[in-house]
């Protein structure tokens, strides 16, 4: 009895786990990589939210519809300071490099 508990368990756990697939907890947001480079500095995301040009994804089909169109760069940073997230730019600078030679490969 308590194993087909747990393997009944375990099962809705992967039922319920591929459901998740074809759905989104938040939106994905994305920036113009033009409007990136042009900002000069790395900030929090409410303020990203407030200078960029940026285009809110809300399910799926709206991601792949994007994706047929654009290429998308994913940019994750963890802050270095508890007020600034990249004082010196240094993480900035080599993000712009980064996205500046990725572009440049691709075309």
């Amino acid at each position: 009895e308590a194993m087909q508990t747990r393997e009944r368990v375990l099962h809705e756990r992967v039922l319920s786990s591929y459901s998740n697939l074809a759905q989104m907890g938040f939106a994905m947001v994305v920036v113009d990589a033009t409007e990136f480079l042009k900002y000069g500095q790395l900030t929090s995301f409410e303020n990203m939210i407030l200078a960029y040009a940026h285009r809110f994804l809300s399910d799926l089909q709206d991601v792949s519809d994007f994706c047929a169109e654009n290429m998308i760069l994913f940019i994750s940073h963890q802050w270095l300071g508890l007020k600034f997230p990249d004082k010196n730019g240094d993480h900035y600078n080599a993000i712009c490099r980064s996205i500046i030679d990725i572009c440049n490969r691709k075309g």
